[in-house]
């Protein structure tokens, strides 16, 4: 909510995290085999939020959990463990907002089309480690998804549907 805009975070497969320690051993001969990757995702309708500061917060809460709950014992003496090599951030192409006003029903939005994607996996091989490489694969999965297929239109559609509901909703409360 830094500056009173609001973008979407995700945190992708988290527990696996081993896996891109293991891609970066692979040799390039070796088995390129796709296998569950971890990464950061950001939606941000306006492009607004600082991403070295947003990873900082973020990469320090996911260590901090990690430590306190004893995850990855492998990893002991990886200090930091999550970082942008093996759990990037990503920010691929999704609709974007043309106004100061509608990130919230943006963020909605993306939330929806996240929870549409819920039952699509989403495997790399060890190009993933490579940063055009990576933000092309990612792009593709965002973008193709038919939850990322929306416009201005819809959005204004879906706010006042939003508005509706939350009036209904207020109906409702003031019987109880």
């Amino acid at each position: 909510n830094k500056d009173i805009h609001w973008s979407l975070v995700v945190i992708v497969n988290p527990g696996k995290l081993m896996n891109m320690y293991e891609m970066d051993n692979f040799d390039e001969e070796e088995d390129e085999a796709k296998m569950d990757v971890p990464f950061i995702l950001l939606l941000d309708s306006l492009r607004a939020h600082n991403k070295k500061n947003l990873k900082r917060h973020l990469y320090g809460w996911l260590n901090f959990e990690a430590k306190r709950l004893n995850k990855f014992p492998k990893l002991l003496k990886v200090r930091y463990p999550f970082n942008s090599r093996y759990m990037p951030l990503s920010a691929p192409k999704a609709p974007m907002q043309d106004n100061s006003w509608d990130c919230g029903v943006f963020v909605c939005r993306y939330a929806y089309g996240i929870l549409c994607m819920r039952d699509k996996p989403f495997a790399a091989d060890a190009s993933f480690l490579e940063m055009p490489k990576r933000n092309r694969i990612v792009n593709d999965w965002v973008t193709a998804s038919d939850g990322f297929q929306f416009d201005m239109r819809d959005i204004v559609r879906l706010r006042d549907e939003i508005a509706y509901l939350i009036a209904e909703l207020g109906k409702l409360y003031k019987k109880l």
